[in-house]
C-alpha cells in the first residue's frame, strides 16, 4: 500500500479516535491496478472474530464482511 500524506493523516485522525480500518486488502481490480477504495472503519475495542472479501459478480468492486464482538447477545 502507498503511504503518502493524505494516507498519514488519515491513519493519524482514526488513532485520535481509537479507531481503526479492517479493510487491509485491493477492493477494486482492474486489469492495470488494484485499489483500496472501500472501507469498514471501528473501534478498535471490538475485537474482529472474522473478515472476507467476495466477488459476488455484480460490480467492479469487492463485497467486505467483517464479524466483530459488540458485547451484545444474539
Amino acid at each position: 500500500m502507498v503511504k503518502n500524506k493524505k494516507f498519514q493523516e488519515t491513519q493519524n485522525l482514526l488513532e485520535n479516535y481509537n479507531m481503526m480500518n479492517t479493510v487491509r486488502f485491493p477492493t477494486r481490480i482492474t486489469p492495470c491496478i488494484e485499489y483500496l477504495i472501500d472501507i469498514i472503519i471501528i473501534y478498535k475495542d471490538n475485537p474482529i472474530l472474522s473478515k472476507a472479501v467476495i466477488d459476488l459478480g455484480f460490480s467492479d468492486h469487492l463485497t467486505q464482511i467483517v464479524g466483530i464482538n459488540s458485547g451484545r447477545k444474539k
